[in-house]
C-alpha cells in the first residue's frame, strides 16, 4: 500500500511541476510580447546582423523565446520588409549598421535585402558594414556591397571564394546493406530521385544546375565589381587566385574599405550622426515601432485586406510525419480551411500565395490547384514565387490568375517520378528473413516493400508516370494559353530561373511580394489597402506543442547518431516509398 501512495505522489508531483512550469512559461512568453514600443531618439542608428540562414517568416518557437535572448533580433524576410519600409520613412532613422558574419539562405532572399537597402539610401541616409572577430562569407557580403563602404576590425575574416553544389548520393549505402530502389521518370532533366541510384550528377542535372549557379555567380560578381570599381573579370581572377580569407588580402583587393577595432567604428557612426556618443537601436526593437511613430502612410479604417497566405514545403497528403521530417509541410486540408476563410471575408479583397515548394505529391498539388481556381473565381488570386516554386509548387500555381516570380526563383521542374525501394533482399541476406505469399491476382504484391517491380510492373508504372506527365503539360499549357507541344521542350523536369522562366512565357512577370501584393491591389480596384498574413500564427499552446515535438525529433536523431546526409535519405524514403506519383526537386539551392 505504501509503494502505491508514493507512486501516486510521485504522480501528482510531476503533474504539479509540470504544470507550474507550463504558467511561467505562459507568462514569460506573455510578458516579452507585451513590451512597449521604444522611443527612438533622432540621429539613431539601426543594427542589423546579417547572420544565420534567412527565412521567410519568423516561426512561433516559445522555447528559443525564452531561452535564445538573440531570437527577437533574427532575421527574417516578413521582419526585414517591415522594418526597411519604416526605416526608410522614420526621420529620427539617420543610417544603418550592418554586422556581418556569416550568414546564408535562398539567392532570391539574399538579393530582395539588397534591393530594400540600396531602396533605403535613395532617400539619402547611410549604410555602413562592420565585420568583427566572426569573419564573414558571400552570402553577408553580397548583402553589404549595398553599404556606402564596409569595414573590419583587424585580423578577421573575409571568405570569398565562389560558390558551389553539392549533393549527397546513397546508391553505394543502398546496394551495401541490400536495399534496392527503383526509380521510374519522365525526362533527363527529372533527377529527384538520382541521389538513391546514380554516385553522382548525371549529365543533364549538371547542365541545368551549372546554369543556374553561373546565374548566381553573375549577380554577385556584378555587385562585387560595382562595389570595388574593379572590371568583372578582375573580380574572377581574385576568386579564381590562390585562396586567401585574411582580411589584409580582402583590404589589399578592395573589397573592404578599412579596418578598425569595433569601438573605432562606434565612434566613426558617433561623427557621422553628429552625436556625442552612439544612438542606435537593434533590429529587434525597431521591429516593434509603429507605422504610425515611423511616419509610414497608414490605410483608413474602412480600407479592405489583401490576404497574403504562405505556402511553405513539401506538398504532401496528411498522413503524419516522421522524426526524419524538418520543417513545414503543405497539406491540402489546411490550405482549403485558409482559402475558404479568405474568400467568404468580405473584408479581403484579393489574395496572394507566397509558394516556396520544391513541389511533393500530384495528388495533393491537384486538390490545391483545383482549390485557387474556385477561389479565383471569386476574388483575384496571384501567386508570388519565392526561393522556390518547382514541380508540384509550379504545378499549384498554375490555378491562379497571374503568377510573378523573382529573378533567382528557381521554377519550373515540369515532370514527375515514381519510386519503390524493396528490402527482402536485405532481411534476406543480413538477418536469414525469408519471404513466401499467396495472392489472388498476378500483380496483387506489386507494392510490396518485399519484392522488386516484374516487368510488366515497371511498365505499368512508367505507364502512370507518363500519363500524369502528359495530364502535367496539358494543364499548364492551358494556364499559360498554349499547347502542350510547345510546354514539352521546356519541361522534362528542366529548372528554370524565375527570368528565365518568364523569358519562356512559364510566368506573368517579375517581382518582389510586395511588388505582387500591390498588382494584386490593382486587380481588386483598390486606392488603399492593408496587407494580412496567413495561416494566422499559433497561439502559445499550439506553438508550444510542436516546438516541443520538433525538440524531440531532434534530441531522438541525435541519439541514433543520424547525421545530415543519412537523415536525407531516411527522410525521402519515407515522403516518396508509397504508391504515389510525385512531381519534386530535391536538391538545396541555399547559399552560405
Amino acid at each position: 500500500m505504501s509503494f502505491f501512495k508514493t507512486f501516486l505522489a510521485v504522480i501528482l508531483g510531476l503533474f504539479t511541476t509540470a504544470f507550474l512550469l507550463t504558467m511561467i512559461l505562459i507568462g514569460i512568453v506573455a510578458s516579452s510580447s507585451t513590451e512597449t514600443e521604444p522611443y527612438i531618439r533622432t540621429g539613431t542608428v539601426l543594427n542589423i546582423p546579417v547572420f544565420g540562414v534567412v527565412s521567410e517568416r519568423a516561426a512561433a518557437d516559445p522555447f528559443a523565446e525564452i531561452f535564445d535572448s538573440g531570437a527577437s533580433d533574427r532575421v527574417t524576410m516578413d521582419r526585414f520588409r517591415s522594418v526597411m519600409r519604416k526605416a526608410k520613412a522614420d526621420e529620427r532613422v539617420a543610417g544603418i549598421r550592418l554586422d556581418l558574419s556569416y550568414a546564408g539562405g535562398s539567392f532570391t532572399h539574399l538579393t530582395e535585402m539588397r534591393d530594400l537597402l540600396i531602396d533605403f539610401k535613395s532617400t539619402g541616409k547611410f549604410i555602413y558594414a562592420y565585420i568583427d572577430d566572426r569573419g564573414a562569407n558571400e552570402a553577408g557580403y553580397f548583402i553589404a556591397t549595398a553599404a556606402d563602404s564596409i569595414f573590419a576590425q583587424p585580423e578577421t575574416y573575409l571568405e570569398l571564394d565562389g560558390f558551389y553544389i553539392q549533393s549527397p548520393f546513397f546508391s553505394n549505402t543502398l546496394e551495401r546493406y541490400g536495399l534496392e530502389m527503383e526509380v521510374i521518370n519522365t525526362g533527363s532533366y527529372k533527377t529527384a530521385a538520382a541521389t538513391f541510384i546514380e554516385d553522382e550528377f548525371s549529365a543533364s542535372d549538371r547542365e541545368q544546375l551549372q546554369a543556374i549557379m553561373q546565374g548566381y555567380t553573375d549577380v554577385f560578381v556584378q555587385a562585387a565589381s560595382e562595389f570595388t570599381g574593379h572590371e568583372t573579370s578582375r573580380i574572377n581572377e581574385i576568386l579564381n587566385g590562390q585562396p586567401n580569407i585574411l582580411i589584409q588580402h580582402a583590404l589589399d583587393n578592395g573589397f573592404v574599405h578599412g579596418l578598425m577595432f569595433e569601438s573605432e567604428f562606434e565612434d566613426f557612426l558617433s561623427e557621422r550622426t553628429d552625436n556625442s556618443s552612439l544612438r542606435d537601436v537593434d533590429f529587434g526593437r525597431y521591429n516593434r515601432v509603429s507605422n504610425a511613430k515611423a511616419g509610414v502612410e497608414t490605410p483608413g479604417r474602412n480600407a479592405k485586406e489583401i490576404a497574403v497566405v504562405f505556402a511553405e514545403g513539401p506538398i504532401m497528403p496528411d498522413v503524419g510525419g516522421s522524426i526524419f521530417d524538418e520543417g513545414g509541410t503543405i497539406h491540402f486540408n489546411k490550405m482549403r480551411e485558409t482559402i475558404d476563410d479568405l474568400v467568404e471575408d468580405d473584408n479581403v479583397a484579393a489574395i496572394v500565395v507566397r509558394v516556396n515548394s520544391p513541389g511533393g505529391a500530384v495528388t495533393t498539388s491537384e486538390a490545391i490547384k483545383n482549390l485557387f481556381e474556385q477561389a479565383s473565381q471569386v476574388k483575384p488570386l496571384v501567386v508570388s514565387m519565392g526561393p522556390v516554386a518547382a514541380s508540384g509548387g509550379y504545378y499549384i500555381a498554375m490555378g491562379a490568375d497571374s503568377v510573378f516570380a523573382e529573378a533567382n526563383t528557381i521554377t519550373g521542374s515540369i515532370g514527375v517520378i515514381l519510386t519503390k525501394l524493396s528490402y527482402g533482399k536485405a532481411l534476406e541476406e543480413n538477418f536469414g528473413v525469408t519471404h513466401d505469399e499467396i495472392r489472388s491476382h498476378t500483380n496483387a504484391d506489386w507494392f510490396s516493400p518485399v519484392n522488386t517491380l516484374t516487368a510488366e510492373q515497371r511498365n505499368g508504372l512508367q505507364n502512370i508516370a507518363d500519363i500524369t506527365y502528359q495530364n502535367f503539360l496539358e494543364l499548364v499549357a492551358e494556364a499559360r494559353g498554349t499547347t502542350a507541344d510547345a510546354i514539352h521542350p521546356i519541361a522534362q523536369g528542366r529548372v528554370w530561373t524565375g527570368q528565365t522562366a518568364l523569358e519562356l512565357g512559364l510566368v506573368d512577370g517579375i517581382g518582389a511580394l510586395p511588388d505582387v501584393i500591390v498588382v494584386a491591389a490593382e486587380r481588386a480596384g483598390l486606392e488603399e489597402f492593408t496587407v494580412g498574413h496567413y495561416p494566422a500564427p499559433e497561439n502559445f499552446l499550439e506553438s508550444l506543442m510542436a516546438s516541443g515535438n520538433a525538440q524531440i525529433h531532434a534530441v531522438t536523431r541525435h541519439i541514433f547518431g543520424v547525421q545530415p546526409a543519412m537523415n536525407t535519405l531516411l527522410r525521402d524514403i519515407h515522403r516518396m516509398n508509397r504508391p504515389q506519383v510525385f512531381s519534386i526537386l530535391d536538391t538545396d539551392f541555399s547559399v552560405n
